[in-house]
Formats: C-alpha cells, structure tokens, sequence
C-alpha cells in the first residue's frame, strides 16, 4: 500500500512511499488535503508529464498552453509569424482550446489568417479565414473541440504555433491562443 508522509504545514511537503513512478519537479511535489486524505503532485518520470496520485495510483494531469500575438510586437506583414509561448512538446495532439481576441484585427486589405503547427499539421488550430473572423473582439472558436475527428495531428518534434498571414497585412490586432493538448506516444515496438 503506498503512503504519503507529510512534512510540512499547508501546502504540504512530502515525501513519498510506493507512488509508482512519480517523483518531485525541481520545485518539490507538493500536496492538498482532501477529506483526510492526502493527493501529491509531481512528475510522472515514464511520461515525463505532469501527475498527480492518491493512494498510489498516478494518473497525467491535461496540459494547457498559451501563445501570444500582438501587431504592435510581432509585426503583421504577409508571411508567417512565430507565436510568443512555450513550444509543443514531441508527441503531442491539439484536443481543444480557443483565441480571445483583446484587440480585434484590422488590414488595409481583405488579409486572412491560419493557425498553425508547422511541419506537423499545418492550418491546424484554425485554417485560413478572413481577418475579421478570426480577429473580432472576444473569444473565438478553434478547429479542435474536443471531438476525436478534430484533434490536430501528433507532433513529431518540438514544435512553435505560427501564424500565416496572406492576401493583405495586418495594421493592427492581438490576442492569447489557449490550447489544451495532451502527450501520447506512438508505439514503435509491434
């Protein structure tokens, strides 16, 4: 039976017995009370993703992200821009997320603008649609909503999110890209 020891006052430290695998972030693991009971969390080393275990089960916590972009940093020339944020890691899928726009998008022109993974599926978060669309006030859909027919293709390296922008420029626009995504592994074993 594996056990969790606590150390420490709330946020408890701990240390571990018999937690399968999961072990302390650089930070430390740290735990909640719930109910009397104890749940930690930490890395999972097989997975190297996020966990989180009670009772010694180790279960992977979903990952979010968020990318940023904004006319007056990043530029809107035709072409692609890189999204400011964390990369996605190698085998990862898109299975959801949205873009809230905090400044809506204008162009002196009728440009358009797709979201996309490079290499690995690109228009992928949002295909190409009229500026207007994707860059109107408030929150805007993504091509993953959480069906299975519409999460993005696995990545097969670490991977930024680029915006593509064609037709015209952008004069102007921003907005934070979230996306949840979660890490699987091809298996190359059979």
């Amino acid at each position: 039976m594996a056990s969790i020891t606590k150390k420490n006052s709330i946020p408890y430290d701990f240390t571990t017995d018999g937690q399968a695998g999961l072990t302390a972030t650089s930070g430390g693991i740290k735990s909640v009370g719930l109910s009397g009971e104890l749940i930690a969390t930490g890395l999972d080393t097989a997975n190297k993703t996020p966990a989180i275990s009670h009772g010694g089960d180790v279960l992977e916590l979903g990952l979010r992200g968020k990318w940023y972009y904004d006319f007056a940093t990043d530029g809107g020339a035709i072409g692609d821009v890189t999204l400011r944020g964390p990369k996605l890691p190698l085998g990862a899928v898109v299975t959801g997320g949205y873009i809230y726009n905090t400044t809506a998008m204008t162009s002196g022109g009728s440009a358009t603008v797709a979201i996309n993974i490079p290499t690995d599926d690109a228009a992928g978060i949002k295909a190409a649609t009229a500026y207007g669309t994707i860059g109107a006030a408030g929150p805007v859909a993504i091509i993953q909503t959480g069906a299975a027919a519409n999460i993005s293709e696995i990545t097969t390296d670490e991977r930024d999110i680029t915006i593509t922008i064609a037709t015209a420029a952008l004069t102007a626009g921003a907005f934070v890209l979230v996306l949840n995504y979660d890490i699987v592994k091809a298996d190359t074993t059979s």
